[in-house]
């Protein structure tokens, strides 16, 4: 049986012919989960990959240097996850080491290796005017390293999320972390690898005046916290001011050694007040008004 594999410009399809059948079995992959699928069970068609294939993600937003190092990083934490290791394969570039490729954590590199879709990428030239302002008035903040917090304000259906999926695009493909966080699983479902604030930042569910996120500076997901570079907490109006969301102030406050708001990161909180308030057991009308984040 004689069979081949193609790799297409855009990295994202595995054409797998056989010809003893005629059959065409084509897959949705990209390029660094086609890579570990082909050296973990197709190990003979290794040599067929040239490297500026792996760079291909990459070259636009980084250094060739650079672009390696990640898209090995990258396979090396797939491979990892599947069992297996890179050193078992005699694959790595001359002018790469396997000390480049664990330089972070696990949570760091798993957050590093995310590959955005081409969906997000389009979303960044599909904003209106008013999305497009608010882009590049984080953008700005962002690229300033001054830290800044940031409130997106609508009804549902007015491109919140839209706005949110664009922001991320736009950090993750400059190679850093962006950090994509909603009070309940079916609001993070939205978000590229969200995941609940309260496993994100370990909040209690219990909250207290005394609640803290117990999370410390050598935790690897501390230092995940502290490598990001903006995180994004929807559907912010739900959550209790004093005992969430300050919360979270103290503890970027904690992990960056800095007294400034959010400990000098940019966050940005999205939500509709119009919708769910912060839930107050047995509380007032006053109790409810006392506990947004508007007081």
């Amino acid at each position: 049986m004689d069979t081949y594999l193609m790799i297409t410009t855009n990295n994202y399809v595995w054409k797998r012919h056989q010809t003893s059948t005629c059959h065409m079995n084509y897959e949705d992959f990209s390029l660094p989960y086609l890579y570990i699928q082909i050296l973990t069970f197709q190990e003979n068609y290794v040599s067929h990959l040239k490297l500026p294939c792996l760079k291909t993600l990459y070259t636009d937003i980084r250094s060739l240097t650079e672009a390696k190092r990640c898209a090995f990083q990258q396979i090396n934490t797939l491979l990892q996850s599947n069992g297996r290791q890179l050193h078992e394969f005699d694959i790595l570039p001359n002018d790469l080491s396997y000390a480049d490729l664990e330089d972070d954590t696990r949570e760091v590199a798993t957050e590093k290796s995310i590959i955005v879709s081409e969906k997000d990428q389009r979303a960044m030239q599909n904003l209106n005017k008013k999305q497009k302002l608010t882009l590049d008035t984080i953008i700005r903040k962002v690229e300033s390293n001054n830290g800044g917090a940031f409130f997106i304000d609508g009804p549902g259906g007015i491109g919140k999320t839209f706005l949110y999926r664009a922001l991320l695009a736009y950090i993750r493909l400059k190679g850093q972390i962006a950090l994509a966080a909603a009070i309940s699983g079916i609001a993070t479902l939205l978000l590229p690898r969200g995941r609940t604030t309260h496993s994100r930042f370990k909040i209690p569910l219990d909250l207290t005046d005394r609640s803290n996120c117990r999370i410390s500076k050598q935790s690897s997901l501390g230092i995940l916290i502290k490598t990001c570079t903006i995180l994004i907490w929807d559907e912010a109006p739900m959550e209790k001011k004093r005992q969430a969301i300050e919360a979270l102030d103290d503890l970027l406050q904690d992990l960056m050694e800095s007294t400034k708001i959010f400990g000098g990161k940019v966050v940005v909180l999205g939500g509709d007040f119009w919708q769910t308030l912060p839930v107050v057991r047995n509380g007032s009308k006053h109790d409810i008004i006392t506990a947004c984040i508007t007081n």
